[in-house]
């Protein structure tokens, strides 16, 4: 949801204007929900942000570490995917809630913090390798910012995506952003995988983590369900078409159940 798959849909996202400064005025209100309401729905918010925070910081944490050999590097990152895609004992609204914080704060706003046509600055006063990676001319512009994207991602927490759109806003009260030194900062050209002391350093585990990630959970939990194969299928669906218009920005106001929720997801298919 958050980073579409589809050509088309890669395209619409490239093609997006920049985002607006935020306004704010007295007219500007959550209108027909209660203060209990929203209390509550500010609550999931900041419960789903924390949970997803905990994770990037997980995987951060994960490719910063010096490992004797592969296999132990591995085994950290299978437990880095098993806290990102497959927490069992957790309600499905609370996976859904993921999904929708995820995808506003990560794969909208995040998103944001990097037009097109920036990529190039952002890169300047990389190395040669660096510079292959990311600005291959056998690529078109939209496959290259997407994967800029989908990798600078994964290090960003939710103050750094802040600070971003403050600086392309013009807030922060200075010349601007030092872009690459940013990216620096970041680790974003370090190594993807930790340090292995060992020879053999090949890595076998997945040490690369889309934003949609977390929707894996969502597919883990349904499939532990009654006909869950099915259910997946009509997620994934759901996801794909229907999520825009029926479930974002609505999902941490409504209350349902996880049979409510199933249900829901089956009507609209």
């Amino acid at each position: 949801m958050p980073l579409a798959d589809e050509q088309g849909d890669r395209e619409a996202l490239a093609s997006e204007n920049n985002l607006p400064a935020p306004s704010w005025n007295k007219h500007t209100r959550i209108n027909d929900v209660r203060a209990e309401q929203k209390q509550h729905s500010y609550q999931r918010f900041y419960k789903a942000l924390t949970a997803h925070l905990v994770a990037v910081d997980t995987l951060w944490l994960t490719r910063a570490q010096v490992y004797a050999t592969s296999k132990h590097c591995d085994e950290a990152f299978d437990l880095v995917w098993m806290k990102w895609t497959d927490n069992p004992g957790g309600p499905l609204k609370e996976k859904i809630d993921l999904v929708e914080v995820v995808d506003f704060i990560w794969g909208f706003l995040g998103r944001k913090c990097f037009p097109v046509s920036s990529v190039p600055a952002w890169l300047e006063g990389e190395g040669e390798e660096t510079l292959q990676e990311y600005l291959d001319d056998t690529d078109n512009e939209t496959s290259k910012w997407l994967f800029f994207v989908g990798r600078v991602m994964q290090y960003l927490r939710p103050p750094r995506i802040i600070e971003l759109l403050f600086s392309m806003w013009g807030f922060r009260g200075d010349q601007g952003l030092d872009r690459p030194t940013y990216l620096r900062h970041l680790e974003f050209s370090d190594v993807f995988e930790g340090t292995i002391e060992g020879e053999d350093r090949w890595v076998s585990a997945g040490t690369w983590f889309p934003v949609t990630a977390v929707e894996i959970d969502v597919e883990n939990g349904l499939y532990c369900m009654e006909d869950g194969a099915s259910l997946v299928t009509r997620w994934n669906r759901y996801g794909r078409v229907i999520w825009p218009l029926d479930a974002r920005s609505k999902v941490l106001f409504r209350n349902e159940s996880a049979q409510e929720l199933v249900e829901r997801i089956a009507r609209r298919i």
